[in-house]
């Protein structure tokens, strides 16, 4: 076509394919932004909740130390003749190095009047000769550190009196006071070589077990504190396998982030020059006292989230607006309508094939993208799985650890006194989710001892071995001399439903010694509703169906709100719970893996198809120029040689003209 009738083209039709183009353009932008926004959301959302499994890693620390200190506490209630080698045996056998990671050890610090001072003090030296009470104070009460274990790595703790420093005696009476267990504001620990920040976690004990639920006790009753001086570097280090991986976490004390109230850094934020893309931030209150811990991004999680759907975006918009340009282009230089010579074949069959080539390579795109997502959620759940995992099996061995703890004190104190036994059982139930019972079953399988007694009296004498398969487990429960795990069984239900999953119960069964001799069991009955319930949150019923299994039979279900489930991306585990196994299912919920997928795999195929579309459009315009153009060349070819003939034959009519003159 000729400059001069392009020229004459509507400038209309011309502004109109522009603003076509820039449209399309545009469209490339803003789908990009959103996908973009949308992976940003997922990306969020995921690290936050790895944060929220970090901050539950830290609260289960803390309350796995306070079970620690009330494993102590049998000892000094109704007890007056209680000795350092006692404890000593009591905190070895328990062994807090190993079981409790952080704990620097466990003590006993004793509130001394000053009219008895002169009598503690012999009394203590009868023990430890070199005894003696520091730094030497004046007007300040005495809270002194009487006895700590491991002794070796808390020799200048022995004598301290912890009420010399305020935020120490702070902690001390903020936990008489509330009757609660409370940690210190940061202190520097002197038996902290390096000097770093610690804590003292301190549980108040008082003579009386009943007075000791009770925060109004009298003040005569009070004897002193259970206590375990905390290293920051230690207890808050590995609270989850993410932290240092995938993410970095600060704890601050007080209300309010601040250099000087630092206590935890898992990086050294000097050294790091990238700054995080994903940052939570929380208040949450630590035994009594405020922290906020910051969880920080780190760059190998970033990078797992990188997502090139954006980028794909981009590409095809770029083609489809390119071939969009070439198409309306042809059409601006297409003024005129195509002549009959024009192939059928060529302007249809070409143009189809085209197109089908290109609609076959976006559905292949479009199947790698959705498989790619599949695969993405398919690994996202996994995870989660594992996660699930993990809790349910931290949370029921430290749960079942309180079994062991009363065993072990059994064993040091050559039988624990009833009234000692009751209180530690109480403080046990209270503490922890899902007991119904605890029981001493003696060597001959009677039940005699139970807490609590009044709706269990009933139970007091019972013989526990009821047919041949029971007395064969007890018996290799008794030779394997460790925690011991029944299978889940049904317990009488309330409203008389013949559905027993909400009504299970299972017993773990902890071996007593006396002098070397079978002493009988401790029974724990726990409820698996409320057991298992206090595992999951609910952002995880929201999310997932939870199946627990035992023998192939479902003893437990999360509740799941009536969500409908998504079978195909079930994940299966088999949690060991030291010699049993639970199987378990978790199901996601087809909102859940619907959140977790993108639009990016149906933008390619929809991108595709137009791309397919205009290039088969375009492929038939430039096959009509083509032929055109071949016609338009034919037809100067032929005028060509008409003129040819033209000129020829009036060169001899001019010479015919000549000769007849002539």
């Amino acid at each position: 076509m000729k400059f001069k009738e392009l020229n004459n083209a509507s400038w209309r039709q011309i502004l109109l394919y522009l603003s076509f183009i820039i449209a399309a353009v545009s469209l490339t932008y803003i789908l990009s932004r959103l996908v973009d926004n949308n992976i940003a959301f997922q990306s969020e959302s995921e690290f936050e909740a790895l944060a929220t499994e970090s901050e539950k890693a830290l609260i289960n620390r803390m309350a796995s130390y306070n079970h620690a200190l009330l494993g102590g506490m049998a000892f000094f209630q109704g007890s007056s003749d209680f000795t350092r080698e006692q404890w000593r045996q009591y905190v070895t056998i328990i062994d807090v190095e190993k079981n409790f990671p952080g704990i620097h050890g466990l003590g006993w610090i004793k509130k001394v009047a000053t009219e008895e001072l002169d009598e503690f003090l012999n009394k203590i030296r009868k023990e430890i000769p070199n005894f003696s009470i520091s730094p030497a104070t004046e007007n300040i009460p005495l809270y002194i550190s009487t006895f700590i274990e491991p002794e070796y790595q808390n020799k200048q703790a022995i004598g301290l009196n912890i009420a010399f420093e305020k935020s120490r005696r702070e902690a001390a009476d903020l936990a008489k006071k509330t009757n609660q267990p409370a940690i210190s504001k940061k202190i520097t620990l002197i038996q902290d070589e390096e000097k770093t920040p610690g804590f003292l976690l301190l549980h108040p004990i008082y003579k009386s077990p009943s007075k000791s639920l009770n925060a109004s006790a009298a003040k005569e009753d009070f004897l002193g504190w259970i206590y375990a001086p905390l290293i920051a570097r230690h207890f808050l280090n590995h609270l989850t396998k993410s932290q240092g991986d995938t993410l970095n976490i600060r704890v601050y004390e007080g209300d309010h982030i601040d250099k000087k109230n630092l206590i935890y850094s898992s990086y050294d934020e000097k050294h790091s020059i990238i700054k995080p893309t994903f940052v939570v931030k929380k208040q949450i209150n630590v035994m009594q006292q405020d922290w906020i811990i910051v969880w920080d991004s780190t760059l190998v999680y970033e990078q797992q989230q990188n997502n090139n759907s954006a980028i794909f975006i981009i590409l095809f918009g770029s083609i489809f607006t390119i071939i969009l340009g070439v198409f309306l282009f042809a059409k601006i230089i297409d003024n005129t309508k195509s002549t009959e010579s024009d192939s059928v074949h060529n302007k249809f069959f070409i143009p189809c094939l085209f197109f089908i080539i290109v609609m076959s390579g976006a559905y292949y795109l479009y199947q790698v993208a959705e498989e790619r997502e599949l695969d993405f959620v398919r690994q996202h759940i996994e995870d989660e799985s594992k996660k699930v995992e993990q809790l349910v099996t931290i949370q029921t061995k430290e749960k079942l650890q309180a079994l062991k703890r009363l065993a072990q004190r059994w064993e040091v104190a050559k039988r624990t006194p009833y009234n000692q036994w009751q209180a530690d059982v109480k403080n046990y139930i209270d503490q922890l989710n899902g007991i119904m019972n605890i029981q001493w079953v003696d060597s001959n399988y009677h039940i005699q001892w139970i807490e609590p007694i009044n709706e269990n009296q009933h139970l007091v004498g019972k013989k526990i071995i009821d047919n041949t398969l029971t007395k064969r487990f007890l018996k290799n429960a008794v030779e394997r001399n460790g925690i011991t795990l029944g299978p889940p069984n049904s317990k009488p239900s309330e409203s008389g439903s013949k559905n027993h999953i909400d009504s299970r119960t299972f017993s773990a069964y902890a071996p007593l010694t006396l002098n070397d001799k079978f002493d009988g069991f401790f029974v724990g009955v726990f409820d698996i509703k409320k057991f298992l319930s206090a595992v999951f949150s609910q952002e995880i019923n929201n999310q997932y169906a939870t199946y627990f299994k035992y023998n192939g039979k479902v003893f437990f279900i999360n509740n799941l709100s009536g969500e409908t489930l998504a079978p195909k991306f079930m994940v299966e585990k088999t949690l060991q719970i030291y010699d049993e196994q639970w199987n378990v299912k978790i199901v996601p919920t087809q909102k859940y893996v619907k959140d977790q997928q993108t639009s990016l795999p149906i933008i390619i195929l929809i991108a595709g198809f137009m791309v397919a579309l205009l290039t088969s459009l375009t492929v038939r315009y430039i096959i009509i120029a083509k032929n055109k153009s071949d016609h338009l060349l034919n037809r100067e070819q032929a005028l060509q040689k008409l003129n040819s003939i033209n000129s020829g034959i009036l060169q001899s009519t001019t010479s015919l003209i000549i000769a007849i003159d002539a």
